[in-house]
């Protein structure tokens, strides 16, 4: 996820915000549970761009499924991984948060100790196998809030569209 949607450097990023001028950032996260959970991409983007946005994104977990990812790309998510790993436990709530994270996913005592030394040995094919194991394009929920006269035209290519309306509110449309 760091390579796709979870620093700034990252594809999804890139694309909407440098390539394409859709966003000023968006990011992308997996939502750690016991079992299943979701994967999650948001970013703020003007109505206007929302089909646009949304087909990017789409490609960009496409592309992670079906090309693998070049040596340099990885190699500068390895080092950014173990570059800020000592940053993510420089407290007592961060030391507690990997203890809760050992106790609840079941890990290794050793787990943190390894870590860098796991993150050195990710290949371009495990990222691609994950990709294709954990992200389905063809699956996902497209959720856009905003007026649905201008949104439901521009997501209707991408799928079936659900208009939702709060009571009293304005109506919002979902792919």
């Amino acid at each position: 996820n760091t390579l796709l949607g979870g620093q700034f450097t990252s594809r999804i990023n890139l694309n909407l915000r440098e390539r394409n001028g859709y966003t000023y950032g968006a990011h992308s996260r997996f939502v750690g549970r016991r079992g299943p959970g979701p994967f999650l991409v948001s970013a703020a983007v003007a109505t206007e761009a929302t089909g646009a946005a949304a087909r990017e994104v789409l490609g960009e977990l496409a592309r992670l499924r079906e090309e693998p990812v070049g040596p340099v790309e990885l190699a500068e998510t390895r080092d950014y991984l173990i570059g800020v790993f000592p940053y993510t436990v420089q407290t007592i709530g961060d030391l507690a948060k990997r203890l809760e994270m050992l106790a609840t996913y079941g890990l290794p005592d050793d787990y943190f100790e390894r870590y860098i030394e796991r993150v050195r040995e990710v290949t371009a094919e495990e990222v691609q196998r994950l990709a294709r194991r954990h992200l389905h394009p063809d699956r996902i929920a497209i959720v856009a809030v905003g007026p649905a006269e201008t949104l439901e035209p521009q997501l209707s290519a991408l799928g079936p569209v659900t208009v939702w309306s709060p009571e009293g509110g304005v109506p919002v449309a979902a792919a």
